[in-house]
């Protein structure tokens, strides 16, 4: 909980799951669902789709044939490309 309510989107319990049968997410999931209950916390979106489209670009892409004539692009394939 710490680390939601200091402004971090993600919390990872990794392979939590296989070490103490679930009890660690479960405990995640029990204390986030408290403290949406006590209103100490809100999830950042009301729903997952709403998340994802506030992740989606607010412009359309720039073409592949545009991408490669720019300069930090072939900056950058000069760099990633042995002589």
């Amino acid at each position: 909980m710490a680390a939601l309510n200091a402004g971090w989107d993600r919390v990872l319990l990794f392979k939590q799951s296989q070490v103490d049968g679930g009890k660690s997410v479960d405990a995640l999931i029990d204390a986030l669902a408290r403290a949406q209950m006590k209103k100490q916390w809100e999830p950042p979106y009301a729903s997952s789709e709403e998340r994802r489209l506030h992740l989606l670009p607010d412009r359309e892409p720039q073409s592949w044939d545009d991408l490669m004539i720019k300069p930090r692009y072939l900056q950058a394939l000069e760099l990633a490309l042995p002589r």
